[in-house]
């Protein structure tokens, strides 16, 4: 009885293996498994709740030997529908400085001529060389042109040819969302303690990070059919589509060149079981093409092409021949890669359907929404998130460590490497802390009038700040815990609804809106460097902030 309990929920798991094997787990395949995931979970649950009652109604005790497996499904399902839900691609700017760096020190190994641009090669073929008598790997160009070598590496992307013509034509999948993304100068209020961000809405989500030197990058996702155009300006697409979201967002598309803005369909193909045909291999997205938004389609590429270069020095020191050497990393870096590709389809889809609250997307049900009652995905996503995901991003982030040991490289970036703004005592203060997070910003707070003229009055950070309107005056007070308040009576709206205090007064933040004489303040921050510098100037490198932590945490 035990047995069949533990067969009955690895079935599904054998099921999504063979799926895997025959080339069918793409982003489709991936969503289906996660919707059964969720309902598996919730069968297994039930499953196992129910063996005592029904013991004690049969008498059958030899029922509770299947209770712990039964529950044992239950958690392992649900942390795998739930443990990525509330949860990127960085090409415009990491990848084209990586890019340099490999270019210059690829010519500074072969000389000056040894890159070739513009060349595009269409098909593969292997030969044995008739001076040498040594195999080799033959690239053939579009314009009939032929390049010989000891090993082809096609990584030549996710609509690669070499990968074509090794394992023959493959579907890609389309994920249903297309993406806009661009970089711009632009300082966060919030920059020293918030460098990642996720929005998360119903078929739309939006993402940001902090990728040095001044410049944030940033994601916008839309469920669309693939294909689709802009007919006129691509930011004036995304305020249609994203205007009514908060400044976080709202800010960073305004703050980007219209030219720098790019749309692209996201697609990913099924793993493969086969990278390896002779002396030619598949690397990076060629073999294994995934969603973006676990930002692990670059890295994976990286690790691949770290493994490659181990290998070949390590099979050259040892006297193998090529074939051999690139079957070996083939053989390295199949699981990793088809598990993060895996992972990062169940990322996309937990947040493509994210729903903060009951009745998103319920047609005829959606006025349940008014009454803001959590979606209780989002709950169970909050606590099975806080429990397995530093394990998961342990594993995701610091997985290939031990290759770059063995290689003698540092086996991860080190959180000390990085330019710090505040305490790492204080992480787990902010995680849990909002309010907290506000007070640790560098940031000048103010209110912008919203009456056309663009008014602004800045709040004092060592006292009171009288704003007046139409007659009409509000005090704004610095409390001595770094908070803005008003009194209780001043009538403020957060989330298009009123906020009401139980207290003498009414703690302000961002995008919170204060009516002052009939005239509507928005409240906002900006960073400390914006009004000497401004945006994209600041870079914490520069800034004694914290110069080296460990120095920094000990306890007084």
């Amino acid at each position: 009885m035990r047995l069949l309990a533990w067969l009955n929920g690895l079935v599904p798991c054998l099921l999504l293996a063979w799926d895997a094997w025959h080339g069918q787990l793409g982003a489709n395949a991936v969503n289906d498994a996660i919707r059964t995931t969720g309902l598996l979970s919730l069968v297994m649950l039930l499953l196992s709740l129910s063996v005592t009652p029904l013991c004690r109604v049969t008498g059958w005790n030899e029922l509770i030997a299947i209770r712990r497996p039964f529950g044992v499904w239950a958690f392992l399902y649900a942390a795998v529908h739930f443990s990525i839900y509330f949860g990127l691609d960085r090409e415009l700017s990491v990848s084209s400085t990586l890019q340099e760096i490999l270019a210059r020190r690829v010519e500074e190994l072969g000389g000056a001529e040894v890159v070739e641009n513009g060349v595009t090669v269409v098909e593969y073929k292997q030969e044995v060389d008739e001076v040498t008598g040594k195999k080799v790997a033959v690239a053939v160009t579009d314009s009939g042109r032929t390049y010989r070598g000891d090993v082809l590496m096609g990584s030549d992307g996710i609509w690669s040819k070499i990968r074509h013509q090794m394992i023959g034509p493959t579907e890609a999948n389309y994920s249903q969302y297309t993406c806009y993304t661009g970089i711009s100068d632009f300082t966060p209020a919030d920059i020293d303690t918030v460098g990642y961000r996720v929005f998360l809405g119903h078929e739309q989500y939006f993402v940001s990070s902090d990728v040095g030197g001044g410049k944030m990058q940033w994601y916008a996702f839309n469920k669309e059919p693939a294909g689709g155009e802009d007919r006129g300006a691509k930011k004036d697409r995304l305020m249609e589509l994203f205007g009514h979201w908060n400044d976080n967002v709202t800010e960073l598309i305004m703050a980007t060149p219209e030219e720098d803005v790019l749309r692209r369909d996201i697609y990913d193909r099924p793993p493969i079981f086969k990278w390896v045909d002779g002396r030619v291999a598949l690397l990076g997205d060629s073999a294994h093409a995934m969603q973006p938004n676990l930002g692990q389609g670059g890295c994976m590429a990286i690790e691949d092409a770290f493994q490659l270069s181990v290998d070949i020095r390590e099979g050259m020191e040892k006297g193998r021949d090529f074939d051999g050497i690139l079957r070996g990393y083939f053989a390295k870096r199949l699981v990793r890669a088809a598990v993060i590709h895996g992972m990062a389809g169940m990322a996309a889809f937990m947040a493509s359907t994210y729903k903060a609250h009951l009745g998103e997307g319920l047609g005829p049900l959606e006025w349940i929404r008014q009454y803001r009652i959590p979606h209780p995905g989002r709950v169970g996503g909050q606590f099975v998130l806080k429990y397995t995901m530093p394990l998961v991003l342990e594993w995701v982030l610091g997985g290939y460590s031990g290759v770059l040991r063995g290689a003698g490289r540092a086996p991860v970036c080190r959180i000390e490497d990085k330019p710090l703004g505040f305490d790492e005592r204080m992480f787990p203060t902010f995680m849990r802390d909002d309010d907290e997070l506000l007070r640790a910003a560098r940031a000048n707070w103010y209110l912008a009038g919203q009456n056309g003229k663009g008014s602004r009055v800045d709040l004092r950070a060592d006292g009171e700040t009288v704003v007046e309107a139409a007659g009409e005056s509000v005090v704004v007070r610095f409390g001595e815990d770094g908070t803005y308040y008003v009194d209780a009576s001043t009538a403020v709206t957060r989330d298009a609804k009123p906020v009401v205090s139980y207290t003498s007064s009414i703690a302000l933040r961002p995008g919170d809106e204060v009516a002052i004489g009939g005239e509507t303040f928005v409240v906002k921050f900006e960073h400390s460097s914006v009004v000497s510098h401004g945006h994209g100037k600041y870079d914490r490198r520069a800034e004694e902030v914290i110069a080296h932590p460990e120095s920094q945490l000990v306890d007084a």
